[in-house]
């Protein structure tokens, strides 16, 4: 074998090792995001690169898709997009001081818009989705409490939609502060006491 062989294959088995190790580096470096969850990227900040990729203040979002992550220089978090059920059973006061009491479920998720994503990711980080309906939970009662003091006890069987749909609304105002949204709320059943 001539000098010029053997270096040749010796510079083909470093280049081969080079890209055994590299490869395993940049592949766990690649992080998908399925249907129902979104990676947040922080760290560089960049322009977008394609549908679903959005960039904003040193952080880009990418849903139902994958990315590379730069080590050192970027990081990404986890949200599950997926619905979390808040079943409910609460005795709240009408207006002319007479109880009741309301049973059913409300159906809350985080919001697929970009703002609403980056809010969940920051005021949401790392909660479990049991976490999540132990923070909705009590701003769901609060809200039937607050709807039910502004109704008489015979407004309710005459409009139930409507008074879901009120209960609805006034959520969906304080889940918006955690990038919530209430998908909706089904009230089972509202018997006075």
């Amino acid at each position: 074998m001539s000098g010029d062989v053997v270096v040749a294959v010796v510079l083909a088995g470093i280049i081969l090792v080079t890209l055994m190790l590299a490869i395993p580096v940049f592949a766990s470096r690649y992080r998908r995001a399925g249907p129902n969850e979104a990676l947040v990227i922080f760290g560089r900040q960049r322009q977008p690169s394609g549908p679903g990729r959005q960039t904003r203040d040193g952080y880009r979002i990418v849903t139902a898709g994958g990315t590379f992550i730069l080590p050192i220089l970027e990081w990404a978090d986890e949200i599950s997009l997926e619905a979390i059920a808040l079943p409910f059973d609460v005795t709240a006061h009408f207006l002319d001081g007479q109880r009741a009491r309301f049973t059913g479920s409300a159906t809350v998720a985080v919001d697929r818009d970009e703002e609403s994503i980056y809010l969940a990711s920051t005021r949401l980080q790392s909660k479990t989705p049991d976490d999540i309906a132990a923070l909705a939970s009590p701003i769901l009662t609060t809200e039937i409490h607050a709807r039910v003091a502004t109704k008489t006890i015979d407004e309710i069987p005459r409009a139930p939609i409507c008074f879901a749909t009120d209960i609805a609304e006034a959520f969906n105002a304080r889940l918006s502060e955690f990038g919530l949204i209430c998908l909706s709320v089904d009230l089972k059943n509202a018997e006075p006491l």
